[in-house]
Formats: structure tokens, C-alpha cells, sequence
């Protein structure tokens, strides 16, 4: 009985990046995951990335259905975190979610990096808040490369272009 209750202790997981993101950037209105959209491209760019590198990483992609429910879940999963990727645009910015992740992240001195994908104009309190953390916009850095340079700052180590890797591994 007392092997049972030593194993099956619940594990906080531990992240080495959450992705914050607005639910608009990847869900249409009727709850299908935008074709094409960047947030998207961001997993796909991590699976891809999880083929060589060892880490974990969070996005929330269900609906969690009561208030109290995702503020314990997001809370968690951003305290376990090592570096925040923020999908910065016009819906994120005016997202009461990715503000209080933001600023819970801030607080955790969990690095931030701004990944902006519209034309959006950071508004003045999220500029004062990440004021000192790596912005890259869309139209200057790939999905990949903000992908690599957050998962850099996560493992502490340089990461290489996947072009690179699928060589080596070839």
C-alpha cells in the first residue's frame, strides 16, 4: 500500500516553453482550427523540432470549461515554464487571458519572446511590460526561427535550422 502511494503521486509537469496565444489566432467561429494559421505552424515547427531535441512544451488548445478550471490549469502550466512564446496580435493584445499570462509570467521572471503576426500596434502597457524581452515580428522572422531562438533560451544551448539536423540525421 505504501509503494502504491509513493508511485502514484501526481507530478507537476515541467515545460521548457508555453506558448500564449489568442483562441481567434487559431480557431475560426465555429470552433475549426484555422487553415494555415501561425499558431499552428508554431506546433508543427515544434513536433518537428521534438524529432532532435529533448523538451516539453504547453499549448492549450482545449476548451476549458469554467473560469477557476483554466486559471489553475494556465497558471500551473506557465509557473512550470522556462520561456513564454507570445503570439502577439491585434486579438492577443486585447485578450484579458494573454494580458494576465503575460503579466504572470513577468512576475516569474519566466523570459518573454514577442512573436507579432499582424500589423497590430503593441498597446502602451504590454510595450512597458515587455519592454525588455525579444520581439521578432512576422514579416522580418520565420515561424522557424523564433521557434529556435525561444527553444535556445529554454535548453540553454544553440539549436540548429531543421534543415541542418534533417542532413545530420540523413
Amino acid at each position: 500500500f505504501f509503494y502504491y502511494l509513493c508511485t502514484n503521486v501526481t507530478q507537476t509537469m515541467k515545460y521548457d516553453l508555453f506558448i500564449s496565444y489568442s483562441r481567434a489566432d487559431y480557431w475560426d467561429k465555429k470552433k475549426n482550427v484555422i487553415p494555415g494559421n501561425i499558431v499552428s505552424q508554431i506546433v508543427d515547427t515544434l513536433e518537428a523540432y521534438q524529432r532532435h531535441y529533448n523538451f516539453e512544451y504547453f499549448f492549450d488548445q482545449e476548451a476549458i470549461e469554467s473560469r477557476a478550471a483554466y486559471l489553475k490549469r494556465i497558471a500551473s502550466a506557465i509557473d512550470e515554464s522556462k520561456v513564454m512564446l507570445f503570439v502577439a496580435s491585434k486579438s492577443s493584445y486585447s485578450s484579458e487571458f494573454c494580458s494576465k499570462e503575460l503579466n504572470f509570467a513577468d512576475k516569474r521572471e519566466i523570459p518573454i519572446f514577442q512573436y507579432c503576426i499582424d500589423d497590430a500596434k503593441t498597446p502602451l502597457d504590454i510595450e512597458l511590460l515587455l519592454g525588455t524581452h525579444q520581439f521578432r515580428s512576422s514579416k522580418h522572422y520565420s515561424v522557424e526561427k523564433i521557434v529556435q531562438d525561444a527553444l535556445s533560451e529554454a535548453l540553454g544551448r544553440k539549436i540548429k535550422p531543421l534543415s541542418e539536423l534533417s542532413r545530420i540525421s540523413s
